[in-house]
């Protein structure tokens, strides 16, 4: 019997509308990706659609992207979650892990390589 294959699911969480083109640009067009911009619409989309992996800026609005990736491992600790950072910074390393997050980008970073990084993401969930 055969089986279309399921697309996989990616919620980009970036308060900066301006880079969603980039990461539409950069990621396997196979993906069903959902681009919003405020915690509120990402957890409406987390509640409507089976989400494989979520990209969180380290800042959205008001709040850390890492309490945010923090609640989601607490919620779908299944989802597989990635941080866009500006910066290494050893702080956010550290929240990273207690977080879960699978993997950090920093900016700027190159579309081939968050191509590659979610393609493992998604064959991680």
């Amino acid at each position: 019997m055969y089986r279309k294959p399921v697309k996989a699911k990616i919620l980009i969480v970036d308060s900066h509308k301006s880079e969603h083109k980039l990461y539409a640009a950069a990621l396997d067009p196979n993906f069903k990706c959902y681009f919003v911009d405020n915690i509120q619409d990402a957890w409406e989309i987390l509640y409507k659609y089976p989400i494989q992996v979520i990209i969180a800026d380290e800042m959205i609005e008001k709040t850390i992207g890492v309490d945010f990736l923090t609640q989601i491992q607490k919620q779908y600790p299944e989802v597989v979650r990635l941080m866009i950072a500006d910066f290494k910074n050893m702080q956010l390393c550290l929240l990273g892990n207690v977080a879960g997050i699978y993997q950090f980008l920093y900016k700027p970073w190159r579309p081939d390589n968050l191509r590659l990084i979610v393609n493992n993401a998604v064959q991680n969930f």
